[in-house]
């Protein structure tokens, strides 16, 4: 048990290990050494924070009641993998709006920022963490990003969060005090590959990364100045000058929008994108071979996947991905087909039939679909980099002992867009992790979530046992439903057997036949009085929960008035016959 114990304290960096009453002495000692030894004769200066950490009871990590940036969150675990993974999900905006949870009142002292808390966390924390970010990845062979953050710019967690922990991702930087507890990773891989379509996936980003100022600008303006052409003619001259004037600006932009995109497509990089749909069109099959292809040849996706020792959760991973990359072609490739010749026809002028606006319907038809592809390969990366073995020989920051981190990680944070993190929890759902709280998970576009019902502070036992109570609670309510719908049937072929002997007595009543009639009655008594007698003992002895007893009791409340009547009508048939006699006499 002792050598198992610190081996798995090695293996994961988790001191929530040293919970277990059942190492009560081992735990005090290594705790003495954490205290006293000061990293003298036990080199893992890392490990042995965390245990100090745990033994303060990990009491300046973070808690508070909502949490600005995110949208949702949810905590998932496995035994089987040995880990606990918290996502959170964003929708990419500017804003954070907790007010919404409290309307006029002052919500600032009970909210925390999501990169002040995952920052404060990752400093306090008493098990070593795995973060992973939605931030782009550093070209490979290069120890630190070249420009500055290049990410989704219009989120303003992912930026702060990029801006606090850019540190902790650069070879050249994380040896930095504030990484020397977690290991943090890029996985935005999406825009980095050497196959020669790789551009494709440049050109399928900035399309989609314009779709909606084009869907507003062409849509929307366009229609505008249609529609006002046609009402025009009410409107007093002063005014109708300048809205004319106005609406012209507005189909100028539209149009130079317009041209803007086909331009985007004739770029000499985006040529081979035209040979690739014309390809694709001619054998359609051939899509899903494409997209599967470029999913598995990206060098960081097939990097990762190499590194996952077990190959049968290889293959769980790329079964995942498969089905849901031909469930992408299923629903759109008629479309796409469709789409395709507009656009070809469009671009090589092979036809005159398409203007610019069906250009620009068959853009969007085809593109937009495609980025949810393209999402994949990021997704993939990060489910594979979560389960991967890493080569913890190599020194993770300046002066640091060697190998002081765990192989795998075990306590993971997923800070991503609200996208890729309901396909993150549906792949641990796929592998059979359980789902150990949420919140907010109905999402509706709030840029903040309520965290006052859920389990706080990360990574504690808190969180495990509360999930752990419901889990025994929950199986003893179904085990509890299964013994009550048992002792239901068992109840109710006795309760028949003695109601149909009662029914087959009282068609006898009235024919002259009293003596039969009472001696049936007297051997019924008995019976239903032992009857009613062990069915209340069964009851209180059972594991029954105490409101579904209630519930039996009254059932059985109602035999006993049962019984009472039976005895009753014996006792009056027992008189009347006794008078009878004496008539007689």
């Amino acid at each position: 048990m002792i050598e198992e114990t610190i081996n798995k304290l090695i293996e994961t960096y988790d001191p929530k290990l040293l919970d277990d009453v059942r190492i009560r002495t081992l735990s005090k000692e290594i705790y003495k050494i954490a205290e006293t030894d000061k990293d003298k004769i036990v080199h893992r200066k890392v490990l042995m924070e965390l245990i100090r950490n745990h033994k303060n009871g990990g009491s300046e990590k973070p808690v508070t009641d909502f949490i600005g940036g995110p949208c949702t969150l949810s905590c998932h675990m496995s035994e089987k993998y040995n880990k606990m993974i918290y996502i959170f999900g964003e929708y990419h905006e500017a804003i954070t709006n907790c007010d919404v949870f409290q309307e006029g009142s002052d919500i600032a002292e009970i909210m925390m920022l999501v990169e002040d808390f995952i920052y404060i966390l990752i400093d306090k924390t008493d098990v070593f963490i795995d973060i992973l970010l939605e931030v782009p990845a550093i070209e490979r062979k290069q120890t630190k990003y070249k420009d500055s953050y290049t990410g989704i710019k219009n989120s303003r967690s992912m930026t702060n969060l990029f801006n606090k922990l850019q540190k902790c991702i650069q070879y050249d930087t994380r040896h930095d005090n504030a990484c020397r507890l977690s290991r943090v990773h890029y996985f935005d891989i999406r825009s980095i590959n050497e196959d020669r379509y790789s551009d494709v996936f440049d050109l399928i980003f900035e399309t989609y990364c314009i779709y909606f100022s084009y869907n507003i600008t062409v849509y929307t303006n366009y229609n505008n100045y249609n529609n006002y052409k046609k009402e025009i003619v009410s409107e007093p001259k002063l005014i109708q000058k300048e809205k004319i004037k106005y609406y012209k600006r507005q189909k100028s932009i539209t149009e130079k929008t317009r041209e803007d995109l086909r331009n985007l497509f004739l770029t000499e990089k985006h040529k081979v994108f035209i040979d690739l749909l014309d390809h694709l069109i001619d054998e359609p099959g051939k899509i899903e071979e494409f997209f599967l292809f470029q999913m598995y040849s990206n060098i960081y996706v097939d990097h990762e996947l190499t590194k996952i020792p077990e190959q049968d959760l290889v293959e769980k991973i790329k079964t995942f991905f498969n089905e849901n990359t031909k469930k992408i072609i299923r629903t759109n490739e008629t479309i796409w087909i469709e789409n395709i010749k507009v656009i070809l026809d469009f671009l090589t002028e092979k036809s005159t039939k398409y203007d610019d606006y069906d250009f620009v319907n068959s853009v969007i038809a085809v593109f937009v679909p495609c980025f949810e592809f393209v999402c994949t390969i990021p997704d993939i990366y990060t489910i594979s980099r979560m389960f991967k073995e890493f080569n913890i020989k190599k020194l993770a920051y300046k002066d640091e002992v060697n190998e002081d981190q765990p192989k795998r990680a075990h306590n993971i944070i997923v800070y991503s867009g609200n996208k890729h993190s309901i396909m993150y929890r549906k792949f641990l759902e796929f592998i059979g992790f359980e789902e150990i709280s949420s919140t907010n998970m109905h999402f509706s576009g709030q840029t903040c979530i309520d965290v006052r019902e859920f389990p706080l502070p990360f990574f504690s036992m808190g969180a495990i046992d509360t999930y752990q109570l419901e889990k025994a609670d929950k199986a003893y309510e179904e085990f509890t439903k299964k013994e009550v719908a048992e002792y239901i049937i068992s109840r109710d072929n006795i309760i028949e057997h003695l109601e149909d002997e009662y029914r087959q007595i009282i068609s006898l009543d009235g024919y002259g036949r009293d003596e039969e009639v009472i001696r049936r009655m007297n051997e019924l008594v008995p019976k239903y009085r032992a009857y009613l007698f062990s069915e209340e003992e069964r009851i209180k002895e059972s594991s029954i929960k105490e409101e579904y007893k209630v519930g039996l009791f009254l059932e059985l409340a109602k035999q006993k008035q049962k019984f009472l009547d039976l005895k009753t009508m014996l006792s009056n048939k027992q008189g009347l016959t006794h008078t009878r006699s004496v008539s007689l006499i």
